[in-house]
């Protein structure tokens, strides 16, 4: 997420430290929550640059606020986790550069990012830090949740939840970067992360995937069995678990959106599949019915068992009670 996305989609955390500052009612400490993809590191960064831009507020292009945004500024510590845990010479380490005379003037702050990675001994670490407050020294501690850290850490740091992106916005953020809206839809749906969602574009699967479940809805809609067309393609599943849940996550999309189209919703997806369905007295007890053997089969397949033959089940029960039905 690009900072001025940020500004866009989290207003009211914003204005929260934006207020704090004017009022200098800023704490020492904040943990911010929010799902993969919220905002809450590039908040963290835009606290950062509210600290120590020279203009009232952030202004996004002098030499301060682009250093920090590169991570060269040196009163900017980011700690990440090293082999997915974060150790406790990470934190010893920054408070001690920190107890010491900085080479630029201003505030300082550290970020902790996944601060659910912390070990035992870090969060000690960190708890005495927090116990022992130094005048201009901040810190800001993301998590997806925040009850994953130790009470008496949540207890000395101010909690800022992060809301949701819509997936109006992210469908729309999509289509920014050329991607089908469609598949734009697609990836609002199975993911609030628009960074993996960019790399699943990039790895290129998703949108084999994707085919795949159209290819399974052209046939339904031309009263053609898929399973011969599903089998001829289905080794883009590659006995993946994620991937063979995010096809029938596909499929009941679609299922939905047909919906919407034969209650005469107009603002609708796949229409280039979902229009092709005929407005006939059965069709939408027929796509009800259809989405429930999918979810039924959604949670087949999250349980892992014999993938082949699951598939082979949800195809003949389509047949029976869908497709001849």
């Amino acid at each position: 997420m690009k900072i001025s996305q940020l500004l866009e989609n989290q207003k009211d955390v914003i204005k929260l430290l934006t207020n704090s500052k004017q009022k200098d009612k800023l704490v020492h400490a904040y943990i911010f929550e929010g799902e993969d993809g919220v905002g809450t590191y590039e908040a963290a960064l835009y606290f950062s640059m509210m600290m120590l831009c020279n203009n009232t507020t952030p202004c996004l292009n002098c030499s301060t606020c682009n250093r920090i945004l590169n991570n060269e500024h040196s009163n900017v510590q980011i700690i990440n986790p090293i082999n997915g845990v974060i150790k406790k010479e990470q934190i010893t380490d920054v408070i001690k550069e920190f107890s010491m005379s900085g080479l630029e003037e201003g505030p300082r702050i550290y970020i902790i990012n996944q601060a659910d990675k912390l070990n035992v001994a870090s969060s000690n670490a960190l708890l005495k830090f927090l116990e022992e407050p130094v005048p201009n020294r901040y810190a800001i501690i993301l998590t997806s949740n925040h009850n994953r850290l130790l009470d008496t850490i949540n207890s000395r740091c101010q909690l800022i939840r992060f809301k949701s992106l819509s997936k109006d916005f992210m469908i729309n953020y999509y289509k920014t970067l050329g991607v089908n809206e469609d598949v734009a839809y697609i990836l609002s749906n199975l993911t609030s992360d628009y960074e993996e969602a960019q790399n699943m574009i990039k790895e290129g699967v998703i949108l084999d995937i994707i085919d795949l479940a159209k290819k399974v809805n052209d046939d339904r809609n031309k009263k053609r069995n898929p399973y011969i067309s599903f089998y001829q393609k289905a080794q883009v599943l590659e006995d993946n678990k994620d991937y063979n849940e995010t096809f029938i996550s596909i499929l009941i999309m679609i299922c939905e959106e047909r919906i919407k189209y034969l209650n005469n919703n107009n603002n609708y997806y796949f229409s280039n599949l979902v229009n092709r369905t005929p407005h006939k007295k059965d069709s939408i007890a027929k796509t009800i019915k259809e989405l429930e053997i999918y979810c039924k089969y959604q949670e087949r397949m999250h349980n892992y068992v014999n993938v082949d033959l699951q598939y082979a089940s949800m195809f003949i029960e389509l047949e029976k009670e869908v497709y001849n039905g």
